[in-house]
């Protein structure tokens, strides 16, 4: 796909007019607010676009016409289509030896000049004008703001070249000698925007600081900086983000607790007005009854209490978990040990989701 004309890049690619574009860049701070999103240690600043503003739909259409439609490397599975966290961790089931990097302070390292130079080829040499727009309108005092729409395709566009050379490096492992035996190996490696994971039978990470380096000198090479303080090392399994990655992928007891917690509140097996429910159907009888939920104190996963201001909030709360708990079950596929024990949790989120479905159809 090349961008040289400008008529279709405004036209086809933005869906909008030249004097729309020069509006919008002419102010980009408007269409951004700032907030913090806690972080171990800390807070993280985020610059976020304002939603359904004139940048937001031009960035949208960016993604749709232009940015998504870019071929990625395998390893690449963060903000694509089709993929997920999940599709981050399951090359890695089964494998013995692991490590997890980090890349440093990922979206601001990206500036302009790393923009250019990763989508020059969609650019025919000479032409400024629909690379200039591009830029004005998907950065932020020269950097990707991590709170805009096009940044998480722009930084999977940027870091191609990368995620080849570090794919290559994998791959260069096709065998390994240990006590004079030539052993057959395969490094497996993927990327969720700034954590990259990879995995080994044989390669001991913790005992080859030379792995380390050779990523760590990639990212430089490209502009990036590894950050060596997060570095994580496992072997058997390894937990990320609440996951853990073993024989399958499972969660781990504290990904757990919220959901587990909500449903022992709402109830086992109970008799109301002569019938038998799985679900303390009285207890929706009660006016207070989401009150009863929020003085619960569940942990949102920022430090923070989770609080649901309406029944709506917790129907969401509970269908976002059952589509976890089933994207399990798909991911692992009948042999994991924890099928049977997933497939009740689902049964029973989805009872309780009737329940409050039922109760607002009552009011």
């Amino acid at each position: 796909m090349y961008l040289g004309d400008r008529e279709y890049f405004v036209k086809h690619v933005l869906n909008t007019i030249d004097a729309e574009v020069e509006l919008v860049a002419s102010d980009i701070p408007s269409y951004y607010h700032s907030f913090k999103i806690p972080k171990k240690g800390g807070l993280r600043d985020i610059r976020g676009i304002v939603p359904k503003s004139r940048l937001y739909y031009l960035q949208r259409a960016l993604c749709a016409n232009f940015l998504d439609k870019i071929l990625l490397p395998v390893p690449a599975v963060g903000f694509v289509k089709g993929e997920s966290y999940l599709s981050f961790l399951k090359p890695h089931v089964g494998k013995n030896f692991f490590l997890r990097l980090d890349i440093k302070n990922f979206f601001d390292t990206i500036d302009e000049s790393m923009i250019r130079e990763g989508l020059k080829e969609f650019f025919p040499e000479g032409d400024s004008e629909n690379m200039r727009d591009l830029l004005r309108l998907c950065t932020y005092n020269g950097t990707l703001p991590q709170g805009a729409v096009t940044s998480p395709a722009i930084s999977n566009a940027v870091f191609r070249r990368t995620d080849q050379r570090i794919l290559k490096y994998c791959q260069s492992f096709d065998f390994i000698y240990r006590d004079g035996q030539r052993l057959p190996e395969d490094v497996r490696y993927t990327r969720y925007a700034d954590d990259m994971l990879f995995s080994s039978q044989r390669l001991d990470f913790s005992k080859a600081p030379y792995f380390m380096g050779m990523v760590s000198k990639i990212l430089k090479d490209a502009g990036f900086q590894l950050n060596r303080g997060k570095a994580r090392y496992g072997q058997r399994e390894i937990s990320l983000s609440g996951f853990v990655v073993s024989d399958d992928i499972h969660l781990s007891r504290k990904k757990l607790y919220s959901i587990n917690k909500l449903l022992h509140f709402f109830g086992k097996t109970e008799e109301y007005t002569g019938q038998k429910y799985r679900v303390k159907k009285q207890l929706f009888q009660s006016d207070d009854w989401l009150q009863q939920v929020n003085a619960l104190g569940l942990p949102d996963g920022h430090g923070r209490q989770k609080w649901f201001e309406e029944a709506g909030d917790l129907l969401d709360y509970l269908c976002g978990w059952r589509s976890l708990l089933i994207s399990l079950i798909q991911v692992n596929g009948a042999q994991a040990q924890s099928l049977e024990q997933l497939q009740a949790k689902v049964k029973k989120v989805e009872l309780v989701i009737d329940q409050i479905l039922t109760q607002q159809d009552m009011i």
